[in-house]
């Protein structure tokens, strides 16, 4: 899959103005055009009672993606990034900072299978994600370390158990862990959810999942729209980590480096879905 954009400007989203307007009066008509280009492959294995394999591989090339609108969302990015929501491309794997240009090489299994105890019925799967990232130019940084985000990988691992206890209620918990920096092990986290799932077949299959989350959230730990008001300039430069920066920033539990309110993390979270299918 491709989307580009051959020209911003039109829109003024990169701060250009073609009409002399008031609003976006930077003239960023400079800009390159951009592209974002995926292609993957994948493959699964039936084991019969031994289970399922799944297996994927993925390539992104990025170039000058910051144009690029989420015309497909990879990896749970929404297109390119940079502007609008803030979770593209560019925010989610090249630090919201330089050029947005780069590569991607991300490599993903799933193993599920189920077992029967008695009368439990219980199914397991178990996951992994593993992303690479290269060729970005030198200004794409972590903006907490100063380190560069070429060569950094990303890491995501974990197990999920369904215990079907009788037909219309089951019993699972689920646990994540999540390394979103190879060169900062302080922005990895941790979530353990347990659930429970109700169904019935009143009208024609509804099931209701009620679960539990809770994050152990590492020192590094917050949420995007954080970094994006902090900016690049309070936490670190283009020639390096500023260590003293970071200290100030997490001063009194939170970053104060701009005007407005510290939100913490929320560690705790519940949520009802209810699903149908025919």
């Amino acid at each position: 899959m491709v989307a580009w954009s051959q020209d911003d400007r039109e829109e003024g989203t990169l701060g250009s103005s073609p009409g002399a307007g008031t609003a976006n009066t930077i003239d960023s008509s400079s800009q390159s055009d951009g592209s974002l280009q995926v292609v993957g492959a994948e493959a699964r294995i039936s084991g019969g009672y031994l289970g399922d394999l799944y297996l994927a591989y993925s390539h992104i090339d990025a170039k000058n993606v910051t144009t690029v609108g989420p015309a497909i969302e990879v990896l749970h990015s929404s297109g390119g990034g940079g502007h609008n929501a803030g979770n593209g491309v560019y925010e989610n794997f090249f630090n919201g900072v330089g050029d947005g240009t780069g590569k991607i090489d991300s490599v993903q299994i799933y193993y599920n299978g189920r077992i029967a105890l008695g009368p439990v019925d219980l199914k397991y799967g178990i996951f992994g994600l593993y992303s690479a990232i290269s060729g970005t130019d030198a200004t794409s940084m972590n903006l907490l370390t100063g380190l560069p985000t070429s060569e950094s990988q990303k890491l995501k691992y974990g197990v999920d158990i369904l215990a079907n206890l009788a037909p219309w209620v089951g019993v699972g918990v689920r646990g994540d862990y999540v390394q979103p920096d190879s060169n900062d092990a302080h922005e990895s986290f941790g979530v353990l959810s347990p659930r429970l799932v109700f169904r019935t077949k009143y009208v024609t299959h509804e099931e209701i999942t009620m679960q539990y989350s809770h994050y152990w959230d590492g020192s590094d730990v917050m949420p995007q729209q954080w970094l994006s008001l902090v900016g690049s300039k309070n936490i670190a430069s283009a020639t390096g980590y500023a260590a003293s920066a970071k200290v100030n920033l997490m001063s009194a539990g939170g970053y104060k480096n701009f005007a407005g309110p510290v939100y913490p993390n929320d560690s705790d979270v519940f949520g009802i879905k209810a699903t149908m299918w025919w």
